[in-house]
């Protein structure tokens, strides 16, 4: 038998709405604790939390949800993806992501945004902007 001197992984914990982001963060330095104290001082447990971002949720019937489902011909659905969302949210803005591009190549190698993609989101964005600016 051999044992890792040392042992690394990464958590990602997407709260749902309601949910006190600092949950999982909350529930790993507590498992950390017991497993500390289990080894009589064997084992130690370091983290360091990059980021705890609370859920937000953008109405489906929102008006600019509404706007974009229409201009783009796409149905709204959630994302599974951190973004800068709560923040807009909490600063009052009524928000949604959009964008043109498959998330599934995306912040990836070979990422890519075909020329017609960002050209029709470009005419959508402006047409939000006279709607709501």
């Amino acid at each position: 038998n051999i044992l890792a001197g040392e042992c690394f992984f990464t958590l990602e914990w997407r709260p749902i709405p309601g949910q006190p982001p600092e949950r999982a963060l909350q529930l790993l330095e507590e498992a950390a604790a017991r497993l500390a104290a289990r080894s009589d001082g064997r084992l130690r447990v370091e983290h360091t939390p990059m980021r705890v971002d609370k859920a937000a949720v953008t109405p489906a019937g929102a008006e600019v949800v509404r706007f974009l489902e229409q201009a783009s011909g796409n149905p709204s659905r959630s994302i599974p993806f951190g973004t800068e969302l709560p923040e807009l949210i909490d600063m009052g803005a009524e928000a949604c992501v959009f964008g043109p591009g498959d998330i599934r190549v995306a912040h990836r190698t070979g990422e890519y945004v075909e020329v017609a993609e960002l050209e029709r989101a470009a005419a959508i964005l402006e047409a939000a902007i006279e709607r709501f600016c």
